[in-house]
């Protein structure tokens, strides 16, 4: 009898051992985030880019926009070495509204036991792009390739998930232009703020700001578009020359005439007019349209 107590205190020292260790990887594999076979994930979604469907813009991917689908527990305050969904092609159809349909390979279940997951789609205006641990890479320039859009905001899970994955945009946009009333060539430099920074998904915080892109831009060339990094002050065009003659430092101007600057904001497209008239005025207006990160054409 006494032989048997204790391997029976024995056997449940183990159970108790194992027990344990299964709770430490459960935990490890982001809180029993276990699929569900009978309950597939199915997405739908929007973004603010016209495909070539509506013959506005040219994109390979032709009526279906690709990017990269990611899923993380929705309590994740960093990013899980394991997220549940990792880096899968995913496509957005074209059309309007925002449930439009999200096609994605290999299929994904809802977890058991009712936990919710934050799912996360990266995209550029050109095609599809991705994370790394948590984070995409920004970088001024021009090129459709420099316009990332993000969708971070649609939690749910296998009971409640109703809602859609919006894209908004990252970049702001600058346009630059000839004014209607030219006189002279014009060129001149913009401070167009960092070259390089990463956006965290999940705080979304914005780190790593590297470089400084300067925008070097003439009336010969028309109309001009480079998509920066938000946060950058712009009050002033430098180094300016006006039909060949040095005028130095230009400050920029409002409809009204008045000195005037913008601090570029993720969304929001900005565009200014470079003008010469005569041989002694430089002037350059400027213009804001709020509405870019929410639709529109690229």
């Amino acid at each position: 009898m006494k032989r048997t107590l204790i391997l029976l205190l024995q056997a449940a020292a183990v159970l108790l051992l194992t027990a344990a260790c299964q709770a430490d990887l459960l935990t490890e594999q982001d809180e029993t985030l276990i699929p569900d076979p009978s309950a597939p994930i199915e997405l739908s979604g929007s973004a603010p880019i016209e495909t070539e469907a509506s013959g506005v813009v040219t994109r390979a991917d032709g009526d279906r926009l690709s990017f990269t689908l990611y899923a993380v527990p929705s309590s994740s305050s960093s990013w899980p070495a394991a997220p549940y969904i990792n880096e899968v092609n995913a496509t957005l159809a074209s059309g309007s509204g925002t449930a439009r349909r999200i096609s994605f390979s290999p299929a994904a279940y809802w977890p058991v036991g009712g936990q919710s997951l934050k799912f996360i789609g990266v995209m550029k205006a050109n095609g599809a792009t991705t994370l790394s641990s948590g984070s995409v890479s920004l970088t001024a320039g021009q090129g459709e390739d420099k316009d990332v859009l993000l969708s971070n905001n649609f939690t749910g899970n296998k009971s409640n998930h109703s809602g859609s994955m919006t894209f908004n945009r990252l970049m702001a946009r600058l346009i630059v232009k000839p004014g209607t009333d030219n006189k002279q060539v014009v060129t001149c430099n913009i401070n167009g703020g960092s070259t390089g920074a990463t956006y965290n998904v999940l705080t979304e915080a914005t780190s790593n700001q590297s470089g400084t892109h300067t925008i070097s831009y003439s009336t010969n060339s028309d109309s001009q578009t480079y998509y920066l990094i938000p946060g950058t002050t712009i009050s002033e065009l430098t180094n300016v020359v006006a039909g060949g003659t040095s005028k130095g430092t230009i400050q920029l101007t409002n409809s009204s005439g008045s000195n005037t600057s913008f601090k570029t904001t993720a969304g929001h497209s900005y565009t200014i007019e470079v003008t010469a008239k005569g041989a002694t005025l430089v002037t350059s207006g400027l213009s804001i349209d709020n509405s870019w990160g929410n639709g529109g054409n690229l």
